[in-house]
Parts: structure tokens; sequence; C-alpha cells
């Protein structure tokens, strides 16, 4: 199985943040280097490995901006090396689990609204903000 390295990594963040903006600092290397040493340890399971990969990136964030389209892109890229393809469904589908997707968002920004009145642990400001971007999220919807 081939396997990505962190400098590859490295420069598709490069590459996206040259293009839609945001900062170019690495983070947190050791996340990249953990990933990458245990795809490089597991390589009898290409799914499973491109699976971590998306998780590690998105959910730990190494780096600073972009994190999220980075972990596609990269466990996207892992795939292609390895003849393997993403491909959708259909345009209706990914309609669906996009409105899935920010359904689950306006209900979690609705419950933190909710549990910070209720503690009164919470300023004017984050609660117009969430309030914002809940309204934001239902006209989408």
């Amino acid at each position: 199985m081939k396997v990505l390295t962190a400098a590859q990594i490295e420069k598709i963040h490069h590459v996206i943040i040259r293009n839609i903006g945001g900062s170019q600092t690495l983070r947190n290397p050791s996340i990249l280097g953990f990933t990458l040493n245990y795809i490089k340890n597991n390589k009898e399971d290409l799914l499973t490995n491109a699976a971590v990969l998306l998780r590690n990136i998105t959910v730990n964030e190494p780096f600073l901006d972009r994190n999220m389209i980075i972990g596609f892109i990269a466990a996207d890229v892992l795939l292609r090396m390895n003849g393997w393809y993403i491909r959708a469904m259909s345009l209706k589908y990914l309609e669906q689990l996009h409105t899935k997707s920010l359904q689950d968002i306006a209900k979690t920004i609705d419950h933190s609204l909710a549990e910070l009145e209720e503690k009164k642990e919470f300023n004017e400001n984050l609660k117009i903000s969430l309030s914002y971007n809940l309204e934001s999220l239902r006209q989408l919807l």
C-alpha cells in the first residue's frame, strides 16, 4: 500500500491556503506524525487508514486553518494512490447529507443555547452569536 508523507500533506495544505486563504501554520506536527505512523504500521487496511487520516486531521486539527478540507483531500488522495475512488451516489443524496448535517448543527447550537441560558453561564455576545448562527442555518434548511 502506498502512503502519504507529512510533506505531501503539508503541500496539499499550502496549495489550499494559497487558493482560498488562511494561515499556513502547522499547529501540531505530532498529530500528523502519529497518524502517518499508524497508517505505515497498518498497511493491510486501506479503508481504515483513509478513515483514520480523515478523522485525525478534521478532529485533532494539526493545522491552524482548513483542517476539514485538508482531511477530506488527504483521505481522497490516499485512496486514489491505491486505486480507489470516492464516487457520490447522486447529487440528491449529497444534498440530503448536507441538509442532515445542517440540521444536526442547528440542533447542537439550539441545545447549547438552552443549556447556557439554563445555567446562566453566558454573556450577551455569545448568545447573540449563537442565535445568529442558528437563524442563518435555519434559512439554509
